[in-house]
Parts: structure tokens; sequence; C-alpha cells
């Protein structure tokens, strides 16, 4: 096997998993200037290898017929290789080489000072000896502690709870004062994995190591739980992101789930298996190669994860929808309003006051915004109001309403359900031909069964919000002809201000996010044009109506959707999404009609075309009575 093919072939399938990227427009994933590893074998690409002059890991294992890949304690590309094609290995790479470095070595320890394998303080001292000066845009990822448990373990004076309790904590302090020291050095990006499992690898389950099971995992939690309290009370320099990942909650995953990642073994080894003379079958079949450390395909679950976490753009993308679908519901109610109000224009009441029924359904697609993930949604919004002529030249009334929305983001990245109530209050004054037309709401949503399609084999988090929103809209326009042909132009305002709450989901251990509350606007200038015309059609006419709208944003603003992973130490992320709905081209047809004395009916169409080309299609249906 080819690692750079591997390598390269992982991250193409990482990126289309991550971005589902079903449209071309789909943004790329973040450019990182450079990459810098530290830790034991789980992320060694070679340099225990060099060191030995090419005997450990060795080529073939003995009894087995296979080896070790290349120097890789594994039988192909680690985790690291996949998030870095390319990666150099510090002892091989010439002293100019000062990107995109891996200085891990296979054995070595988070505490002490051996010189080789070098322990994690001295990997650190090799990267400064380099005198690479850190850019705001490089990423330092620190996994290490392993070893420190795995050789305190084969003492018997430490197979006990206390001992290797205090080892896991002495490891967790040394993993700590690395990281402080790499911020004092300049890395702004900084990812500490705390530890997995080690009692659920082979060698431990089913191995030599399974009388010390117990305690090495007493080990492994002491480490997690004291790495997480050590690395938030860090006081490190302005502008530096730190993120401990939850590398324990992802390998849990996968080893609860195996199939969903195309494993079939989880308990045995493959270079294991082979030794007592087995027949083992696929290697892609088994989370591990030997006792303790994974097979490639199981690294590349691993990448998979952390190149979502890398990459919080996408994730705050699927955020950024949510208020930009609250925004088009608000705009979808105001609609209704402005359709009575519209046929009131016309008029279509029926009495000194009126009650009506409005029903709308809107099918509308957007495409990628930046970040904010591409969708499309159908939404439904029944109305209900009373108005009545409160002077010989004023009109006024009232009307509530019900919306809900189902949302699909694009390549099966998530859906959620929109649920929301407004009540408006409207007016319309006539002028002579001139009239002026007003209207305000107010109401709430609630956002359930909010899923999102994570990375790690496609699991779904879970989550819900709310929140609530304000309108308001003013119209001024004239009209012009006769009973048989009307020619109305308009232009107008309308504004919208949503609000979500805070959030966080469940579900996929070290990928929930938290989400912060964010605050949507839109406020958007309206400029048409009505022609209805008066058809004969027995008793009472039908008046027919085409319609032509142009709507477009005033400002050119953002707003900020910002979170960060849920659970652990995280850098906050933001990202700065474009506010409002953008601009629109919406043409409409409508049929309004009388049924006897008191009631009166219409039947709508629209058209809506976006400057980004996406389309939609919205229908109504009214039905209006005098009192």
């Amino acid at each position: 096997m080819n690692s750079l093919r591997l390598s390269a072939l992982g991250a193409f399938t990482l990126l289309v998993s991550l971005a589902s990227v079903a449209a071309q427009s789909a943004p790329a994933l973040r450019s990182y200037n450079s990459y810098y590893f530290f830790g034991d074998s789980l992320t060694d690409s070679g340099n225990l290898y060099a060191a030995t002059g090419g005997a450990n890991p060795p080529a073939v294992v003995p009894g087995t017929g296979t080896g070790y890949f290349n120097g890789r304690f594994s039988n192909g590309a680690t985790y690291a290789e996949y998030l870095r094609p390319g990666l150099a290995n510090h002892i091989t790479a010439a002293a100019s080489v000062k990107t995109n470095l891996n200085f891990a070595f296979a054995g070595a320890q988070a505490s002490g000072a051996a010189a080789l394998p070098p322990a994690l303080g001295l990997q650190v001292g090799l990267f400064q000896s380099r005198a690479i000066t850190p850019t705001g845009n490089d990423v330092f990822v620190l996994l290490a502690g392993a070893n420190d448990l795995l050789n305190a373990i084969q003492v018997p004076a430490n197979q006990n709870a206390t001992a290797m309790t205090a080892t896991g904590v002495a490891a967790s302090t040394a993993v700590a004062t690395a990281a402080q020291n790499l911020a004092g050095l300049g890395a702004k990006n900084i990812f500490v994995l705390n530890l997995p499992d080690i009692s659920r690898t082979p060698r431990f389950t089913t191995g030599t190591g399974a009388a010390g099971a117990l305690f090495m995992q007493n080990g492994v939690l002491a480490f997690n739980n004291d790495i997480r309290t050590r690395l938030a009370a860090l006081n490190l320099p302005a502008g530096t992101n730190l993120t401990l990942f939850d590398l324990s909650a992802v390998f849990n995953t996968l080893i609860a789930n195996p199939s969903l990642f195309g494993f079939s073994v989880t308990n045995q080894e493959y270079l294991g298996v082979l030794a007592a003379g087995g027949t083992p079958g696929p290697v892609g079949n088994y989370v591990f190669f030997d006792g303790i450390h994974p097979t490639t395909k199981a690294h590349e679950v691993l990448a998979s994860a952390l190149v979502e976490a890398l990459n919080p753009e996408f994730v705050l993308g699927t955020a950024a929808v949510q208020s930009t679908v609250v925004l088009a519901s608000t705009d979808l109610a105001a609609d209704l309003v402005d359709d009575r109000l519209s046929l009131i224009r016309q008029g279509a009441r029926r009495e000194r006051a009126d009650g009506w029924v409005n029903y709308s359904y809107k099918d509308a697609a957007r495409d990628w915004n930046g970040y904010q993930a591409e969708f499309d949604y159908q939404a439904s919004v029944i109305s209900a109001g009373f108005d009545a002529q409160v002077f010989d030249s004023v009109l006024a009334g009232l009307a509530v309403s019900a919306e809900t929305a189902d949302v699909d983001l694009a390549g099966g990245a998530g859906t959620f359900r929109l649920g929301g109530q407004m009540v408006h209050a409207y007016a319309h004054w006539d002028a002579g031909a001139w009239f002026v037309q007003a209207a305000a709401g107010l109401g709430s949503h609630d956002l359930s069964s909010i899923v999102r399609t994570t990375a790690l084999g496609g699991l779904p988090t879970s989550g819900k919000t709310k929140g609530n929103r304000w309108t308001g809209a003013l119209k001024v326009g004239g009209e012009f002809g006769n009973e048989s042909l009307r020619f109305t132009p308009f232009a107008g305002v309308r504004y919208a201000r949503a609000r979500l709450d805070a959030y966080s989901e469940s579900g996929v251990g070290g990928l929930n996010f938290s989400f912060d509350g964010q605050t949507a606007i839109s406020f958007d200038g309206l400029v048409g044009a009505t022609a209805d015309w008066s058809v004969p059609a027995g008793e009472h006419p039908l008046i027919v109506s085409l319609s032509a709208l142009y709507q477009s944003d005033l400002g050119d603003d953002t707003r900020d959707v910002s979170g960060r992973l849920a659970d652990t130490v995280a850098a906050t992320n933001t990202l700065a999404a474009e506010d409002g709905l953008g601009e629109s081209f919406k043409l409409g047809v409508r049929v309004a009609g009388k049924i006897g004395g008191k009631w009166g009916w219409s039947a709508g169409y629209q058209a809506e075309i976006r400057d980004d080309g996406d389309t939609a299609s919205q229908y109504s249906l009214s039905v209006h009575t005098g009192f």
C-alpha cells in the first residue's frame, strides 16, 4: 500500500464526508499553514524507525509473514498523515524544513526526560531547536500519556488503582505543561487529545494484560479527568485557541459500533491471529493491527472526526441555516397579512367588519452562502384575522398565525423542524388615489428535532432551541385605472428581527457542539406593481391580478454564529454569516371572487427567483366573510 496515495485518498474522503458537497459552490476546508505533531506510536510516522536504523517497528513480525508499514505502528498511514499528507519526520527532515513536521516518537512517555525515545517535553525542545516561528494559522496536535501507563502497569508494585491514578495524573501534568510551553513559543491553535480506554484494546481484553485491565482503566480515567481540569486552568497568551479533543469518546463509539465503520473484529489483533497460525481474513475488518495499535482504517476514522473539529465553520454553517429559516418563515407570515391588505385594497371586503382565514405553502431551496449550508425547506402558514372600518378611510385588523417548516440540509448533512406563532396588527389608510398600509407582528418559534450528521460514521447529533421575533412593514402606493383595469405601483420596507437561544447537542461524544444564541435581522426594500382585471363571471366578476415585486436587503450586514465543542475545554469559533433574506424577484398571479352576499375567496401562486439562481414556489388560498 502506498502511503501517499492512501493519505490523499483519505483526505479527499474526509472532505466529502464533512462538507457534504452536493453543490459545486460548497466552500473548501480550512487551509492551515502547517501541522506539528507531538506524542507516541499512535502519531509517529517513522521517527523511531529512523532512529533505530529500521529495526523498530520491524518490517516483518516473526511468525506472521508481514509487519509494520514503513516505520508506522500500523499497516498504513496514521491519523496524522491523513490530516496532513506529506508530513515530514523530524529525525529525517533537513534543518531547513520548518513546516508540517512530526516530532512524535513511538514509545515516548509524556512525563520524564528520556532522550530516546524523547519524552514529550524533549519533543517540544526539538521543535524549539528548529527556530520555527509559528503563525496564527498553524495547528499543534498533542497525544501522549499512554506509554506512562503501559510502562507503569508492568511493574507489580504499580498494579493497583492508587499507583495507576498517580501515574495518570503525572502524565496529564506533563501534557498540560507541554501545551503551556508551546503556547509560550507562539502556538495559537493547540489540540490536545485525551487518552482512549486502553483497557479495551486486545492486550487487555484477551491478551497478556487482561489481569491489569481494571487498573489500566483507573489510570486512563485519572489522566482524562485531570487533563481537562489542568488545561482549563492554564494561563495562556491572548489569542491562543486551546481545545481538548475527546478521543476517548470517539474510541468508545468505534468499539460500540464497529459495523458502522466497516469493522467486524474489535477484540483480536490482526498480527496476533497470524502469529497463532490462524487465518484472520482482510486486515480491514480489524480495529487493531497489534495488541495496542489500530489499523490504518481505524486511524482514518479518528482523522475524520478531527477534520470536523478542526473545521468548525461547517458545523456553524448548519446553525446559520436555522436563523435564516426563521427569517424566511417570518417573511412568509408577513406575506399573508400583506395579501389580506391587498384584497382590502381591491375592494374584497364584504361588510364594515370581516373575518378571514388564509393558508400558504412554500417550497424553496437555498444554495451554499459562504459556510452556511445548502438546504431546502417546505413551509406552511395558516393565518386567521378580523378587521373593521374604524373611520371612513381607515381600516384596522388583528391576525394570528401558526407556521411549520421542515428543513433538509444538502447531502444528508442534517434536518430540523420549525414551529412558530405570531400575532399581527395591521392597518390600511386611503387618501384618494393613494394608500398607506402598515403592519407589525410579534411571535415565538421552536426548533425541534435538530439533527446534524457528523463525520464520525454519519452518526447524528440532536438538539433543540427556541426564540422570539418581531416584524414591521410599511407600504405606500397609488391606484390608477377604472373598474375594469387597475394598475397599482407601490414601494415599501419590511423589517424582521429573530432571536435563537443557545443550545447544546447530544448523541455523538467528541463531536457534540454547543451553540451560542444568535440574532438574525432582515431589513428589506420592496418595489413592485400589481395589475388587476375585472373579468365577468355571472353574478360576481372575478378579479385576476398579476404582480411583480423586487425585494432586496437595504443593508449589507453579517451576523455572528458562534460555538465550540461541547463538554470539554474548547476555543470558541465564530462564523460571520450573511444576514437578511438576500435579493429576489417575485412574480405572482391571483384570482379572487365572491360567493353569495357575505363570502369571498382568493387563490394565488407566486414564483420567486433569487439572485443566486435559487427558486421557490408559493401557493395561497383564503376565504373571508363579512359581519
